[in-house]
This record gives C-alpha cells, structure tokens and sequence, in this order.
C-alpha cells in the first residue's frame, strides 16, 4: 500500500473475497520496519494463520466494534465480554489441532456452543479484524497463546501458526 507520496505505508497480507465483493487487510510499516527491507530484497513471506473464518451471514461482522458486539449477543447469546467469534476452522489447521470450537446455533438462533477469542498473546481484541491483525504480527511457525472463552470459562490456548499456503478453507 502506498500513500500519496509514493511510499509504503502497508503490507497487504490478506484478501478476501466474498461473491461480488473484495477486502484487502494490511499490516502497517515503517521506513525501519525490516518487513520492508526484506519484502524490496526480493523475499516472500506467506502470511501466518491459525485457521478459523467467519463465513455465511456473519462474514459482514468481520469489523463488529464492542458495542455492535453487545447489542448480536443480546439476539445470539454470545455473553458479555466482546471478542472475535468464528464460523469455521479449517481440517488440519492449527485451530482445530488446539480444539478451538466454531460458532453454532440452534433452531431458535441461540448460540449453543463455540469459543470468543479475547486477546492475542495479552493483547485484547474485540473483534474478528482485531484477531487478524494481532496474528498477522507473527510468523509462520511462532506459537501464540489465544485467550478463550468457552462455556463461561476463560482457557489460555497456545497454537503455533502456519502460513497462509499450508491451510485450505
């Protein structure tokens, strides 16, 4: 990404693209950041993840701030402490290898189980970007403590990353 200068404010580390729509999420540098030394070297990184998404009607909540978040939960029951939920974890991925559970409903579209992820390695987050960006901070191979919240009870869940090639949704 590039500012009206002509210089590099942003990494595009991920893109996604739903039907007729495309989003491009960038991790921020800057002039010291050694991600930009390395990137005009020639290098290729491939991005790491842990393998969850945020698919079907809730792939427009990728961006839930913490109010948003209060007021899905009073209709989903997803409780009080805001985070990133998920749709998905990917077979093989370092999600489903630590037993991170998806989103799921019932009939009456009331959650019935799945985890809400509240920090990275400490760092809170409120929502699933938040999530995204905080791991995108890492590197494939980095193991990351996720602080879940499953059933009512907070877990510290270590995952260790993989690269964006190694997953396939």
């Amino acid at each position: 990404m590039l500012n009206a200068s002509g210089q590099v404010t942003g990494i595009v580390s991920y893109i996604r693209t739903d039907g007729r729509r495309s989003r491009a999420y960038a991790v921020p540098v800057t002039v010291t950041d050694p991600r930009l030394t390395a990137l005009k070297a020639g290098e290729k990184r491939d991005a790491p993840v842990i393998g969850i998404t945020l698919g079907g009607s809730f792939g427009d909540l990728f961006f839930l701030p913490e109010r948003g978040f209060t007021e899905l939960s009073r209709l989903l029951k997803l409780g009080d402490t805001p985070g990133a939920f998920f749709t998905g974890v990917s077979r093989g991925s370092p999600a489903e290898r630590a037993g991170l559970q998806p989103l799921r409903l019932d009939a009456n579209d009331q959650r019935v189980s799945g985890d809400i992820v509240t920090a990275v390695n400490g760092k809170r987050i409120v929502n699933f970007s938040e999530f995204q960006y905080a791991v995108r901070a890492f590197r494939p191979g980095d193991t990351v403590t996720l602080t879940v919240l499953r059933s009512g009870r907070t877990l510290q869940v270590p995952v260790t990353l993989t690269g964006r090639s190694q997953v396939r949704n």
